[in-house]
Order: C-alpha cells, then sequence, then structure tokens
C-alpha cells in the first residue's frame, strides 16, 4: 500500500542517531504513548458487564481513544461514520508518533464541522488516499480497514499468525483493500465475524467492533494468535493434512471445464480452470483464453456459464484472470508457494472430475526462467488449468503444460498478480510461423484449416493457402481479418491496402502478402523472409535470428571453433517443426547433412562444420571453420 518517503527518512535518521540516545530511552516502545488519560466509571448505561465489548470500551475510554454519544451513552450497536473513522485514526496516529492528540491550531469553532480538522490531519499524514463525498456516511468495514491500515507504519503491524492470500472467504484478492485487510488478520486485529474468518468487507461496522479493533492497535498485548479460526487455518498452509477424499470433496466443486470457441466461430478445444471467490473470478491458462472468440464454462453442477469476461492476462506466465457471470460460486483458496519442496505431496484436478495424486519431482528454472513444478505422472489435456492443490487443499499452481510424461506447473504467486480490474489485457497470442520471427501463423490465429501444405518457392517465399468458407458466418470471417491486420500493425509491420482483397505487410526482415479469392474461396497468403547470418560466420544463418532467442552464452577455443548456447523458450513454436525448417534453410545454403544421433545432428559446407545439440531446453551450436581463411576471424581464446 503506500509508505511515504517521509517515514523512510525517518526511519533512516533513527537507525542513524540511535546510537546517541540512552538506553533506557531507546528502549521505550511507541506503544508507551498510549497510557491512561480518562477514568472509567461504569458511566454507560448501555453497556453492561456481561456484554463482549465491556471490557474493550472500558480499555478504549481510559486511553482516551473513544468517548460516548452522551455523557451516560455508548451506543455501542450504532454505525461508525467516516468522520468517526478518521478521528480514530488521527488520534492513534498522533499519539503513536507524539504521544499526544492531534494539535489543532485553528480553534474548533473555526471550522466548518468538527470533523474537518480530522480530516485535513488524517490527508497530510496519508492515513486518507481516497475521496469521500458524505463523511456522515456509515464506514464499511474494508473502508476502516484501509484507514487503519495507514495510520501506523508497517512495523506496527508485527505479523503474529500466517494468513495466505485468497484464504479469507469473501476478500477478493485483486481489491485494493485486500492487503489492509491481511495486515490487519496477520498482525491478529482482525479475525473475522464467523468460524470461515469471514470479513464481510462491504457490510458496515458497529461501535461495539470497533472499540475491540482500536484497543487491539493500541496494544499488541491485546492481540492474541489463537484467535485464528482453526478452519482459517487448516485451509492454509498451517492445519491438518487432509486425505484425498477429503480435498476431493472440498476443492473439485470449484473446478470447471471449459470449452473453448476459435476465432473463426468452431470449437477449438477444452480445457480447466477453477473459481477463486464466490463471485466468478477464476484462473485459467492464458493459451486457453488466447485467440477466442467464445468461452463456456460447465460448471460441477451441470450448468453452463455463457457470459465470460476476460478480466486480465499474464502470457509470460501463460495465466489469465476471468470472471464468469453468477453468484455464490464454490472456490479455492490460495496458498504460498514459497514453502513448497521437491518430494511434496500434491494433487492435480481438471475439470471432467479427475484427480490425480503425485509429488513435486523437481522445483527447477526455465522457459523465461519461471520456477516451475515438475510432477511425475502425467494426466490428460482436460488437467491443463487446473490447480495444484497441497495436502490442506489450496492452490500452490496452475497445471501450464504436460510432456514426457510430466506435469508442469506455474506457481500460483505468479496468479496473484493479476488484476480484476486491468485495463486492455491480451487477448491474442500471436505465434509466428514456423522459421519467422514476426509472420503470425493465421491458421493458429484464426483456427481456420489449411487447404494445401506449405509451398516454398527459390527465392524462399512461402505460399498458404486457407479455406475461406472455414468459418462459422460472415462476421467470424470479418472480425478475424481486423484482428489480424491489427496484430501485424502492432507487431511493427508496416501496411498498404492494394485494393478490396489484397493487402501488404512490410517490415524490417520479412513481408505478408494477403490475398482474398473469393471465386476459389481461399485465403492466400505469402511470405518472403530476408536471411540473416552470423557476422562472423557470413554463411550459417544466426540461428538466434531464426528462433527469435538471445544469445544465452558464447566459448572460444583454441582450435577456432566457437560454441554457442540458447536456452528454448515458450515463443518457440512447435520446436521440431521449427528445427526442420532451419534444417532446411541450412542445405539451401550449401551445408550437406552429414549424420545424426538422438540429441545431435551434424551438417558440413565447404568452409565450415556445424553441429547441432539439444538438450531439453538448451541448445548448442558448434562451429568449426574448415578452411579458416575464408572468414576473417581476429578473436582472443576464452
Amino acid at each position: 500500500m503506500r509508505r511515504s518517503r517521509t517515514f523512510i527518512v525517518f526511519a533512516i535518521i533513527i537507525a542513524i542517531t540511535v546510537g546517541l540516545i540512552p538506553a533506557s530511552a531507546a528502549a521505550l516502545s511507541p506503544y508507551s504513548n498510549f497510557s491512561t488519560r480518562n477514568t472509567y466509571s461504569d458511566q454507560f448505561t448501555d453497556v453492561t458487564s456481561d456484554d463482549w465489548f465491556a471490557d474493550y470500551v472500558r480499555q478504549g475510554y481510559e486511553l482516551g481513544l473513544i468517548s460516548g454519544t452522551s455523557d451516560n451513552t455508548f451506543s455501542p450497536s450504532s454505525n461508525l461514520t467516516i468522520a468517526q473513522t478518521l478521528a480514530l485514526a488521527a488520534r492513534i496516529h498522533s499519539i503513536y508518533t507524539t504521544g499526544s492528540e492531534p494539535a489543532f491550531t485553528t480553534p474548533r469553532d473555526g471550522w466548518d464541522t468538527w470533523y474537518e480538522p480530522y480530516v485535513i490531519y488524517s490527508m497530510n499524514n496519508d492515513i486518507l488516499q481516497t475521496t469521500f463525498t458524505d463523511f456522515n456516511a456509515p464506514a464499511r468495514r474494508h473502508e476502516v480497514a484501509v484507514i487503519f491500515e495507514n495510520a501506523l507504519p508497517e512495523s506496527a503491524f508485527k505479523v503474529i499468525r500466517e494468513i495466505a492470500y485468497g484464504i479469507i472467504p469473501d476478500v477478493d484478492v485483486n481489491a485494493d483493500y485486500a492487503s489492509a485487510v491481511y495486515a490487519l488478520y496477520r498482525a491478529g486485529i482482525l479475525s473475522g465475524s464467523d468460524n470461515l474468518g469471514t470479513f464481510n468487507p462491504n457490510s458496515y461496522i458497529r461501535r461495539s467492533e470497533i472499540a475491540a479493533i482500536i484497543v487491539r492497535i493500541a496494544d499488541p498485548n491485546q492481540r492474541d494468535d489463537r484467535q485464528i479460526p482453526r478452519e482459517l487455518v487448516a485451509a492454509g498452509s498451517g492445519g491438518a493434512v487432509l486425505s484425498a477424499a477429503e480435498i476431493a470433496e472440498r476443492v473439485a466443486p470449484a473446478v470447471f471445464h471449459i470449452e473453448t470457441y476459435a476465432l473463426n466461430g468452431h470449437r477449438l478445444g477444452t480445457a480447466s480452470g477453477f473459481f477463486i471467490s464466490s463471485d466468478g473470478l477464476a484462473i485459467m491458462t492464458f493459451r486457453t483464453i488466447a485467440n477466442t472468440s467464445r468461452l463456456a464454462v460447465h460448471t460441477a453442477d451441470g450448468r453452463t456459464h455463457n457470459s465470460v469476461k476476460i478480466l486480465d492476462t499474464s502470457p509470460e506466465h501463460n495465466l489469465a484472470l476471468i470472471r464468469v457471470d453468477g453468484t455464490s460460486f464454490p472456490y479455492i483458496s490460495l496458498a504460498d508457494f514459497s514453502s513448497v519442496r521437491q518430494g511434496h505431496t500434491v494433487y492435480a484436478l481438471s475439470g471432467d472430475g479427475t484427480m490425480a495424486q503425485d509429488i513435486v519431482s523437481n522445483l527447477r528454472r526455465e522457459i523465461n526462467y519461471v520456477p516451475h513444478m515438475q510432477i511425475t505422472t502425467q494426466t490428460n489435456q482436460n488437467s491443463i488449468g487446473g490447480p495444484l492443490l497441497n495436502d490442506r487443499g489450496s492452490v500452490i499452481g496452475i497445471i501450464t503444460d504436460t510432456a514426457e510424461n510430466l506435469n508442469l506447473a506455474i506457481p500460483v504467486n505468479f496468479a496473484q498478480a493479476l488484476e480484476a480490474h486491468a485495463d486492455n489485457p491480451v487477448l491474442f497470442d500471436l505465434k509466428p510461423y514456423a522459421g519467422f520471427s514476426m509472420a503470425i501463423d493465421f491458421g493458429a490465429f484464426s483456427g481456420v484449416m489449411r487447404t494445401s501444405p506449405d509451398l516454398i518457392g527459390p527465392d524462399l517465399t512461402h505460399t498458404l493457402r486457407y479455406d475461406a468458407l472455414d468459418f462459422a458466418d460472415a462476421d467470424h470471417f470479418v472480425n478475424t481479418l481486423i484482428y489480424y491486420h491489427e496484430a501485424l500493425i502492432g507487431l511493427g509491420f508496416d501496411h498498404e491496402e492494394l485494393d478490396d482483397f489484397r493487402d501488404l505487410f512490410t517490415s524490417d526482415t520479412e513481408t505478408l502478402y494477403i490475398h482474398i479469392d473469393f471465386e476459389a474461396e481461399t485465403i492466400h497468403i505469402n511470405i518472403e523472409r530476408f536471411t540473416q547470418y552470423y557476422a562472423d560466420f557470413h554463411t550459417l544463418v544466426d540461428f538466434g535470428w531464426f528462433f527469435s532467442l538471445p544469445l544465452y552464452r558464447e566459448v572460444l577455443y583454441e582450435n577456432g571453433s566457437v560454441m554457442r548456447y540458447y536456452i528454448w523458450t515458450y515463443s518457440v513454436p512447435d520446436r521440431d517443426e521449427t528445427l526442420a525448417a532451419y534444417f532446411d534453410l541450412l542445405r539451401e545454403d550449401g551445408f550437406r547433412y552429414i549424420r545424426r544421433s538422438p540429441t545431435a545432428v551434424l551438417f558440413e559446407s565447404d568452409n565450415l562444420s556445424v553441429v547441432i545439440v539439444v538438450e531439453n531446453n538448451r541448445i548448442f551450436l558448434d562451429i568449426l571453420p574448415l578452411d579458416p581463411d575464408a572468414f576473417q576471424i581476429d578473436r582472443g581464446v576464452g
């Protein structure tokens, strides 16, 4: 949330000068500023000794933090107003930092309202960071949480219990007040209104409840980690381990099956997703929702939901946040990935009702250097987008891929960065054609099938044809072409409309020509690529350029050979197909295929020998000049 630079500078000054302060003074806590200021004599007739809040009212009154609504009434059931909340927060802030209540230089009767000085004080001290149109309106619980969390520095809310994000049932982790609520829960100041830790963020707060809150803020000894509801702990990182049957019973209703429809309007495929809030917030993979015209969510209760909105996406992590129209959805809590260790038991759920128990076989960094959880048994394709659960039934990851009898999962922490109110989320996965770095694969983009194989001309021009009738209707046809044109322009292509049926797109490295032939009922796409070669080996196509990969490392050897090392990323489509295209280009440039092993291929030309080694997510090019005189190489040995 906020932490002002003024506070940071103040903290640095304290750290530097603490050695100059006597030990007894340095040991004093700001909480010692909260001392008895008033005498309580049971004067409030509407507060009895049997009331749960009676002792909090007494302590709050004695500390000078709260007062009655009259000389002999407290009105415990009345709602607290925004103005009263700011007055309480201002008192707490001032006493904590100065030892006394706010000192207003202008007399009280010089203000238009009694609360105006508190409003100004709160604005000047970063307590009030939003705009209220009516300060006499009842304060909602989430507004109170934010104001009080702003009133004191972060150090004042020491964590005394671990509450993982997503555990509080009715607090959206993407809400702008979520961090304040979780800070107060973790500090033992709030515990919720029932045995599930429910917060009721939009309900009003009573004066009796606020008495308890401000006493816990002023006196850390009043904060108690035993106030954590048992169910709240069990759902998070602590609590009892659940059996597979218990996890399935609790979690399976929140996992759904989703059907996707391509931009051409036809059914594309299926995947899974899961709810993280009762009002329809859900997580799934980005590639599931990318390039789609419609999503149909089938929930465990047999209902189909066609009203689905994409809120935010993270293509680099292959994650998406959506909202399914509806209420009272079952949902799953989110845990913290940092606690996951190799060998932990996990459970993978899919929207078709399948659950697999497994272990985390490895925690590795690959594909854009994002840590993945590697799971030992492969589940079906429908599990992609489903949750990976710990043995408490909380989400620790999202299954994003299956390969080589393994599942890979993205840590759930990355999903917590998705925003429910994001502007212009990315909706398209711009996969290039194999061997091209920019020209978007029209088939992968639209869902339209090719009518012929890729034809490669002698000038390296690729010709592709697609069925112009492979669209559900005219609207899908028109919209798909509009999106495709906009995507190409967004990548940096210059666009020239040749006529109503022909368009030319040009970049520094590629040209792309689109011709719609209604008589032949086909869409023709011709692509020409301007080949780039290594600067030091001018007859060898630059592997990094061809695959759009940065050079990770280069090693030079005394015999003149060079080892160039690259790492595959998700940006490389159809790796085997693209490798084959690179091999074809080598042949066209005069290289001869010599031999291959399971992991390596050897090509030679009159001047160069090239061994291409593929090992999991790494690739090595061992380049040896056969005729050093053919290359002007002046380099030291590494």
